[in-house]
């Protein structure tokens, strides 16, 4: 018998119906298409070799019906085969592509290092490395020890004799004024994140750019005047009037630098679009009901790793507060935790599971203790379970 690389036991052939010595049960099939074996993984060793030495040989009694239909079929044959052909060329044009692209990064990142370098004097070097140590010395220290001012005074002096030598520096608004000199201009560009989830305060920064770049979303919760009474709220708008400031309710505590941004900068505003964090399913409510429509879901991962329902809601009878927990809706979590890593093992391959509580850390401390009891060891590393609350 011949063999063509296939993974179908031989068998006697069967007698063929059509004139031509077809077998209409063979004719047109999938089992040999460029679809099929890449659903499978891929072409299987000496197969195109040995289907192309088959192409015009008379059919043999005793072999594999995919061997038949192969010499019956030629035309479509020589089609896949090219298809093979063309597919392979296409993955290897595709590696050098992305080698080159990881080469020239891998090069402009060391042709800028290479500059930085060359451009530090050596009061510089000196200065990064007096950095280093006071970073290691202030982050080991309690924040309210007896020598945590010590430290922040070594760390903000080390600061200033390196800043202008690093170009780019990455903190939180608030760190801004404690680490770098207040210096009007002193950076070509200062970029600030999740700017709608930040006060006035963060002006501070802006101070310090020759151009800038607010990153917001206005739909976003943003700062909350809850804690601050009316009066004082009335004290800081008079004082602002003093000012002449054009945007003076801007300013106030309840508005975001990005809302001062988007007043102050309104014809240079740019709505990004497309939307990397969620999933569509999970997306969809909000696109509706805030964005009008307008966001475009660009995470999609394959089938073999949706879970749909992407959201499901489920209501807790008798899920009221005791304390500072909620019992029910944590056995409630937990009962359905399990359920769900109850189903083969081949369908949860490789996924993880967190568990954010908004109620605060005591119900997250509860839902940890409950899946600790429930759960096995195994699949808790096997799924990398993770429980904590919004700030953790």
């Amino acid at each position: 018998y011949m063999w063509d690389g296939d993974p179908l036991p031989l068998r006697d052939f069967p007698e063929p119906e059509g004139a031509d010595g077809r077998v209409p049960l063979l004719w047109g099939g999938e089992l040999d298409s460029a679809a099929y074996f890449l659903k499978g993984g891929g072409v299987p060793p000496g197969y195109v070799a040995s289907t192309a030495a088959l192409l015009g040989t008379p059919p043999p009694t005793n072999v594999s019906y995919v061997t038949q239909w192969q010499i019956w079929a030629p035309a479509h044959v020589r089609g896949m085969l090219a298809e093979f052909a063309a597919r392979a060329a296409g993955g290897a044009a595709r590696r050098l592509t992305l080698e080159r692209e990881s080469a020239v990064c891998a090069l402009v990142a060391a042709a800028a290092k290479q500059a930085l370098r060359e451009g530090m004097s050596a009061e510089t070097c000196a200065g990064l490395m007096r950095l280093v140590s006071a970073v290691s010395q202030s982050s080991s220290a309690a924040p309210d020890g007896a020598r945590s001012a010590r430290y922040r005074s070594d760390l903000a002096a080390a600061l200033t004799d390196c800043a202008a030598s690093v170009p780019c520096w990455i903190m939180p608004t608030w760190r801004v004024s404690q680490c770098l000199p207040a210096t009007l201009r002193s950076f070509d560009l200062v970029v600030i994140d999740e700017a709608s989830q930040s006060n006035v305060g963060a002006v501070l920064p802006l101070l310090r750019a020759t151009r800038v770049l607010v990153v917001g979303d206005g739909k976003q919760v943003s700062p909350t005047a809850a804690f601050v009474s009316e009066a004082r709220i009335g004290d800081l708008k008079a004082g602002l009037l003093r000012s002449r400031h054009p945007y003076i309710e801007q300013l106030l505590p309840e508005r975001s630098v990005f809302d001062l941004a988007q007043t102050c900068y309104a014809d240079a505003r740019v709505a990004l679009q497309q939307h990397f964090r969620c999933v569509p399913g999970c997306i969809a409510f909000s696109n509706e009901h805030f964005y009008h429509g307008r966001l475009l879901p660009r995470r999609l991962p394959p089938r073999s790793r949706r879970l749909e329902p992407a959201l499901v809601d489920i209501l807790v009878p008798g899920g009221a507060k005791k304390g500072k927990v909620n019992p029910a809706e944590a056995s409630a979590l937990v009962d359905y935790l399990v359920a769900q890593l109850a189903r083969s093992p081949s369908e949860l391959e490789g996924l993880s599971v967190g568990i954010i509580s908004l109620a605060g850390v005591e119900q997250a401390r509860l839902l940890r203790s409950l899946l600790l009891g429930r759960l096995t060891d195994a699949q808790l590393a096997r799924h990398r379970l993770g429980v904590g609350d919004a700030t953790s």
